[in-house]
């Protein structure tokens, strides 16, 4: 069990400073702070006689914060130019050259700002890092496009064009408001998939393992989560002459007379998310099922054998339940999330994550309303979508 809690503790761990990880990349120089000077270019050239170099790229910065008791954040997007990445030989510091780096930075800006103008508009999370990631192959293509129509800059005319045309850009979409986003503590959304459940020990005697299908409603306040759920499936009777205690009253025998049951199950449960990230969530859950067997059965007559079964009479809806623990966890990948342009539920607009995720669980039955008592774990798993949303308000 301590194995289990540091795992978890160790996984929760990396996926906070990874990222955090990848922020840091030592000093930078925002476009917005001053225009570029020699000085910006720290690193030692490859080659004494080789090319300069500039190292420029967008980055996302995610502030958060406390507005009346509530968590919130703004994300912002800046040109940046890495000096300790960027370099240039004596021979190549010339007005000329530096003149064409600061047009690659202006580029920079320009789709820096483009970005920002996106996040204004409150998105963040996994579609903000798709945007990002976006613009960053954008700055690729257009730096190789500048380069090749300047000829690196040598080519004075393509250079004052291709100044004047970010200038004029960067006037026209001027300075972009960066918004405080205020997320809801609230979630809520639905999950549906598929998956199998397995029966154990005696069970297994009388109900094969089947493959079921799952829908399910969730609700969660921070980092606590209610979930409810219905599944069904369609196992195989293992032994037929299974009987109701209701049916026992008589003399008559009954025997199924369909080789398949049908199966529900009726939950609800409790978790906390011991690991929540932009990307992942890990929730351990305890809670409680309802589960049934139900069949078909008919009257045999005294003739009748396991080999040759005879009927004689109406049928009867033959079922057994019980309600008891189950326990489990679930593992969700976030794959993309949308914001809505304008209020849906509500006043507020909505940011909905789309999420894959894996739940194993185990549920206890033990049935006692047949005339054998039987029971056994059931241990399944389900693979579903899940859409959560949660609402966003604005500062």
């Amino acid at each position: 069990m301590k194995k289990s809690i540091a795992l978890i503790l160790l996984i929760a761990a990396f996926f906070v400073a990874v990222p955090e990880a990848r922020a840091a990349d030592g000093d930078v120089k925002l476009w917005s702070s001053a225009p570029l000077v020699w000085n910006d270019f720290r690193a030692e050239p490859l080659l004494a006689d080789g090319p300069a170099y500039i190292a420029t790229d967008i980055r996302l910065t995610t502030d958060r914060s406390t507005v009346d008791g509530k968590e919130s954040f703004t994300m912002r997007a800046d040109a940046v130019m890495y000096p300790e990445r960027s370099y240039a030989s004596e021979a190549e510091r010339t007005p000329e050259r530096l003149r064409y780096f600061q047009t690659q930075f202006d580029l920079t800006e320009v789709l820096a700002r483009r970005l920002q103008e996106e996040l204004a508009s409150g998105m963040n999370g996994i579609e903000a890092d798709s945007r990002l990631n976006y613009y960053r192959d954008l700055l690729k293509t257009q730096s190789r496009t500048l380069a090749d129509e300047t000829l690196n800059g040598t080519d004075e005319i393509k250079l004052q064009q291709c100044e004047y045309q970010l200038r004029r850009r960067l006037e026209e979409l001027g300075e972009i408001g960066v918004p405080q986003v205020v997320p809801s503590r609230f979630r809520y959304g639905l999950f549906a998939g598929t998956g199998a459940v397995f029966s154990t020990g005696p069970l297994s005697d009388y109900f094969s393992s089947a493959w079921d299908f799952t829908f399910g409603l969730l609700g969660s306040w921070r980092r606590i989560s209610l979930e409810g759920s219905i599944t069904y499936a369609s196992p195989s009777i293992g032994e037929p002459t299974l009987t109701e205690t209701k049916y026992l009253t008589g003399t008559e025998r009954y025997h199924a007379n369909v080789k398949n049951a049908n199966y529900l199950a009726i939950g609800f449960n409790a978790g906390y998310n011991v690991v929540d990230t932009k990307k992942f969530t890990v929730r351990p859950f305890v809670g409680g099922m309802w589960t049934s067997f139900s069949w078909t059965a008919r009257p045999v007559t005294s003739a009748s054998s396991d080999e040759n079964v005879v009927f004689d009479g109406l049928q009867q809806r033959m079922m057994v339940d019980d309600f008891n623990v189950t326990f489990g966890c679930t593992f969700e990948w976030h794959f993309h999330s949308v914001v809505t342009n304008f209020p849906f539920l509500g006043s507020m607009r909505e940011e909905y994550i789309s999420s894959l995720r894996v739940s194993p669980y185990a549920v206890r039955g033990v049935y006692t309303d047949a005339d054998r008592h039987f029971g056994g774990w059931q241990i399944g798993f389900t693979v579903a979508y899940s859409g959560v949303g949660r609402a966003l308000g604005f500062k």
